[in-house]
């Protein structure tokens, strides 16, 4: 669902992540609002308006992005991954091809805390599509049974056949993590495409900002937690934290090495050239800071 809106400038936030704030007072902007993945995003351009084959663009994007990568659809090419036998030689579409491989680069860069092979922990711990049901914490032993099955090294690849092979069939992805952030990339890129140059992209918690506001070097952006804007052109930003997703006094973060639940009181923001990046990057800060804390 998409709606349109034009207003003056003025700063927000519920429902939304990030707080847009410090445009010129008669600035007039433009924002296209709607659902997707489960979560809000919006766009906001310093224009009186926006063609309806952008909108449509939108729409399209994240409808793709959906059929590919939502773990909630029966139809999805990822749930095809995760329902499929250790072995089996599946193809992966361009597009997630694209994601794989920089999940792959995350990985290393993070040392393991960035891990999109962590499905069935995350269902483990009551959360995602197959959360269990009561909100039970997990024993030692169940985590550890089923991080026999958890690592990106045990979903094998294939660039010449462009196709991905299980280890075991209870290896299963959920790029939850990092979707968002891709599609924020891939809206700026149809927005570049079709000539705009200034304009913010925010969705579920991941932000691009492009260019500038009128009169301004930078956006001016809120982040959750933080007292001071952030001042970003060309610069994405992505926030990961508590929020609103905590079962028995942990969130929905668990660090893929240890196969834990985090623990956090506070949400940790970053920066980045790419929005996917800042996207994964955010959640690998997030199990960094608990690991500090609990020092």
């Amino acid at each position: 669902m998409l709606t349109r809106r034009h207003v003056l400038a003025a700063g927000l936030s519920a429902p939304f992540h990030f707080g847009i704030v410090g445009c010129a007072q008669n600035t007039r902007l433009s924002y296209l609002i709607g659902t997707a993945m489960g979560t809000s995003y919006r766009i906001v351009l310093p224009i009186a308006s926006v063609s309806p084959k952008l909108e449509q663009g939108v729409v399209d994007i994240l409808a793709n992005l959906n059929q590919i990568f939502s773990t909630w659809r029966e139809d999805s090419w990822i749930s095809a991954v995760n329902l499929a036998d250790a072995g089996q030689v599946i193809f992966v579409p361009e597009l997630a091809w694209d994601l794989l491989k920089q999940a792959q680069i995350l990985n290393k860069e993070t040392q393991g805390r960035f891990d999109i092979t962590c499905h069935p922990l995350v269902a483990l711990w009551g959360f995602g599509s197959h959360a269990r049901q009561g909100g039970v914490t997990p024993t030692w032993r169940e985590v550890e049974d089923v991080l026999h099955y958890v690592g990106q090294d045990l979903i094998l690849l294939s660039k010449s056949e462009r196709s991905l092979i299980k280890s075991d069939k209870r290896n299963q992805i959920d790029v939850s993590s990092i979707a968002k952030g891709y599609a924020v990339d891939q809206i700026v890129a149809l927005f570049r495409r079709e000539g705009y140059s200034d304009f913010v992209v925010e969705f579920g918690g991941d932000l691009y900002a492009s260019g500038a506001p009128p009169g301004r070097k930078s956006w001016h952006i809120k982040a959750p937690g933080q007292t001071e804007a952030l001042r970003l052109t060309n610069r994405a930003a992505a926030t990961s934290g508590p929020e609103h997703h905590s079962r028995n006094g942990f969130c929905h973060i668990i660090d893929p090495r240890t196969g834990l639940a985090l623990r956090l009181t506070q949400p940790v923001t970053i920066t980045d050239d790419t929005c996917l990046r800042a996207d994964s990057l955010a959640t690998a800060a997030a199990i960094k800071h608990a690991e500090i804390a609990r020092k």
